[in-house]
């Protein structure tokens, strides 16, 4: 399951690749269904884990 995906909480980077992923499942109907939107899917899925581990590491590092 992905993350809030609304577009003030990632970067230019992360929400071009969630505005791909979208239009694909609009696209898409029924071949969502089937994996046709999967590379968007992994594609957004990583690069909001990257976000996360950036924000991550910066409190942990104001923290010190």
């Amino acid at each position: 399951m992905l993350p809030d995906l609304s577009p003030h909480l990632h970067t230019r980077e992360c929400n071009l690749l969630i505005e791909f992923l979208q239009r694909c499942h609009r696209e898409k109907l029924i071949g969502k269904m089937f994996g046709q939107c999967s590379y968007w899917d992994e594609a957004v899925w990583q690069c909001t884990k990257k976000e996360r581990i950036w924000r991550r590491s910066v409190v942990i590092s104001c923290d010190d």
